[in-house]
């Protein structure tokens, strides 16, 4: 799982033909001389198309964005461009000089001094991002116009995650005393110190975040020991006799916080959670039993539906196979699998569980490994989705720009995958001028 394809692989151009998709819309775009397609997102009867002019020239270089006949722009930025979760649109941020604003189809938000993360759900939140206002000192989170999370005055959002379904998002922001508060939709979870993660299951009804005691907590208790200093929460529906019941468990103090993970089996929670305990062991539990691994730094997991896990760790010892104790590899079943590698950021099991995507970090930038060999190196990447057990959306950074890149078995190049309500249901493919949109 180690092997690279070098990303000149941009450069073949192709027709795609897919078993079981047809063909919907094969759609003109309208360039000018100099102008290149950088991104495309679609839906089943329209496509927004990232362009850039002058691109090798950082004092003239524009974006614009085409869908269709129409042309957004110029600007100096753009970021997170996609398609709206459930409805007819595109949405992205993009900053004119220093001015930011959101666009959600013929709506505009703004103006902000600094725009991230823009995320798209169902029509509970049609339009998250953090924004800061012009003249004003605190991020907050929108949903719309709308601030949901943190005070412009007040209390700051440093970060949220929404789920994969759209229906539930999970934030911090700041309070008194340096404290943070833990939000899950509208309820409030509680106060605690610094957040160092926040995950939310694929439905949305269960969370967890891992994060420092606050300063109050460890005077009360009279502790100064560096390696108490963290702990974690858990909520989480579990079925019974009386209809759906929620819990709440708080992990133990422990040193170094790791990650957790979510996932269903026949509707019963399953979740997993890591950390270095006060002893300096690094430990990797399932619904609160220690599973005994002797791995190092498990710093990232993924559940999944079968209710096992597969996770990122450093080996606890260099083993039989002389494994790298410096650089992390792919464990399943406590063997590993895939390695070494400076840094795991996502691990992306394929829907039917036959094959598996890595991104990860080794000498010479990002790459997205796959069992037969990888994608890139690039300047980086995010946002790694299968489309059944072959195909792969995701956006990296290509010679200096973020691209969407689109990968069959007929190769590599500029395009993306068509989500609806957070499912792939087609591709989209730029090639020759024209978006060529298929669906299931």
């Amino acid at each position: 799982m180690r092997k690279i394809i070098a990303g000149a692989g941009m450069a073949f151009i192709f027709c795609i033909q897919l078993i079981g998709q047809t063909p919907v819309k094969l759609l003109s775009v309208h360039l000018s001389q100099g102008e290149e397609v950088l991104q495309v997102a679609a839906q089943r009867d329209g496509y927004a198309a990232l362009t850039v002019f002058w691109k090798d020239n950082p004092g003239q270089k524009r974006y614009y964005i085409l869908t269709g006949d129409q042309r957004r722009g110029p600007y100096n930025e753009v970021i997170d461009l996609q398609a709206a979760f459930d409805t007819v649109g595109f949405i992205y941020a993009a900053r004119n000089d220093t001015t930011w604003y959101v666009y959600e189809g013929s709506r505009k938000y703004g103006p902000y001094s600094i725009v991230s993360k823009v995320r798209s759900g169902n029509q509970k939140h049609r339009c998250l991002y953090l924004a800061r206002r012009k003249m004003r000192y605190n991020q907050v989170l929108y949903d719309r116009a709308e601030v949901i999370g943190g005070s412009d005055v007040v209390s700051e959002c440093f970060d949220y995650e929404l789920s994969a379904d759209g229906s539930s998002y999970a934030l911090c922001f700041s309070g008194l005393m340096a404290d943070y508060f833990l939000v899950k939709d509208d309820e409030q979870l509680g106060n605690y110190g610094d957040v160092k993660k926040i995950r939310l299951s694929d439905d949305g009804r269960d969370v967890g975040f891992l994060f420092e005691r606050n300063i109050l907590d460890l005077f009360l208790k009279n502790q100064t020991r560096k390696d108490q200093n963290y702990s974690g929460l858990l909520r989480y529906k579990q079925p019974g006799s009386f209809g759906e019941m929620t819990f709440t468990d708080t992990l133990d103090f422990y040193m170094t916080p790791g990650d957790i993970a979510f996932a269903r089996v026949n509707y019963d929670p399953v979740y997993y959670y890591s950390y270095q305990d006060r002893n300096g062991v690094w430990k990797l539990f399932k619904n609160g039993f220690d599973m005994k691994v002797k791995e190092r730094e498990i710093t990232l997991l993924k559940a999944l539906s079968n209710g096992n896990v597969i996770y990122s760790a450093k080996p606890g010892e260099p083993g039989p196979n002389g494994l790298d104790t410096a650089q992390f590899y792919i464990y399943i079943a406590q063997q590993p699998v895939g390695g070494p590698y400076l840094e795991v950021r996502q691990i992306l099991p394929s829907p039917g569980g036959s094959t598996m995507a890595v991104e990860a970090r080794i000498e010479d930038g990002w790459s997205l490994i796959l069992p037969n060999g990888g994608l890139g190196p690039f300047g980086d990447m995010q946002d790694a989705a299968f489309m059944g057990e072959g195909i792969l959306g995701f956006k990296a950074i290509y010679k200096g720009e973020w691209t969407s890149m689109l990968v069959t078995s007929a190769g590599m190049g500029v395009g993306s995958l068509i989500r609806e309500r957070g499912q792939a249901v087609g591709i989209a493919n730029y090639s020759q001028g024209n978006v060529q949109i298929l669906v299931q």
